[in-house]
């Protein structure tokens, strides 16, 4: 197998990562996630994060959200989110402190929903125009 660096990691196109992360570790990245997500990812898998340097998320690293209420039936009380190897369950409708890669990645979410507009082109019909939404509204306040 191929020794590689952060540097070889980060040099690499974003095709080549994801074949990379699906042929050595059998993991699959969504479309939406960057390529600087792909590489952090994989630099955890192979062992490029330095033991000798613990992880410390700096306080203002962090931000206050709160995930709106949803109406839909069926919807979750609580929002998961996974962020570098960290497992984050927000609860909706509450004030929490997260890590702002966790607010990013609820930023990225999205979903795509069709609104009901008259057809232009025949009376009595309706046309399904497709826009993106979030999936998961939500609001942030300062400290």
């Amino acid at each position: 197998m191929t020794q590689f660096t952060l540097e070889n990691l980060e040099a690499m196109s974003r095709v080549d990562l994801l074949r990379l992360a699906q042929e050595q570790f059998g993991v699959s990245f969504s479309a939406k996630q960057t390529k600087s997500d792909i590489v952090s990812a994989l630099a955890g898998e192979l062992g490029l994060d330095d033991p000798a340097e613990p992880e410390v998320e700096a306080k203002s690293d962090k931000v206050w959200l709160r995930i709106h209420r949803s109406d839909k039936d069926g919807e979750p009380e609580d929002v998961f989110v996974g962020a570098n190897g960290k497992k984050y369950l927000i609860k909706r409708g509450e004030w929490v402190q997260v890590p702002r890669i966790v607010m990013n990645i609820l930023r990225d979410a999205v979903q795509t929903v069709y609104d009901r507009k008259p057809s232009k082109g025949a009376p009595g019909r309706v046309d399904l125009v497709p826009r993106e939404a979030e999936s998961y509204p939500f609001e942030t306040r300062a400290a």
